[in-house]
Order: C-alpha cells, then sequence, then structure tokens
C-alpha cells in the first residue's frame, strides 16, 4: 500500500473510523478495516486508470497515431 494516494488514505480513515467506532473494535481490527478500505480504493482506481488508458488507444486524437 506505499502507492496509495493520500486521498485514499484519508477516505480509508475516515471509513475506517465510522464503521468502527459504530461498534467497540479493537485496535487490530481498526488496522485491519483501514487496509481493507484503503485496498478496494486503489483496486477501483487501478481499474479506472486502465478505462481511462483503453479509451485512449481506442479513440486517438486527430493527428495523433
Amino acid at each position: 500500500m506505499d502507492d496509495a494516494t493520500d486521498a485514499n488514505k484519508v477516505v480509508a480513515a475516515i471509513f475506517t473510523a465510522g464503521m468502527c467506532a459504530a461498534k467497540d473494535s479493537k485496535h487490530e481490527e481498526y488496522i485491519a478495516e483501514y487496509e481493507a478500505f484503503l485496498a478496494l480504493l486503489e483496486a477501483r482506481d487501478a481499474r479506472a486508470r486502465e478505462v481511462a488508458d483503453e479509451a485512449r488507444h481506442a479513440f486517438p486524437q486527430i493527428g495523433q497515431r
């Protein structure tokens, strides 16, 4: 998770705090939930980059090949 963006880290922390604060969670559970949320966010971003790259190759700009 070293390459996680700062925005994803903040979002994962907020999701984790909201989810774990609603129940009586231990510190280890906070860490596990944070890492799970961060992995989901990073996977979503990776797929979005792939789709954008595919679209860029499928529809080249006029004059570019």
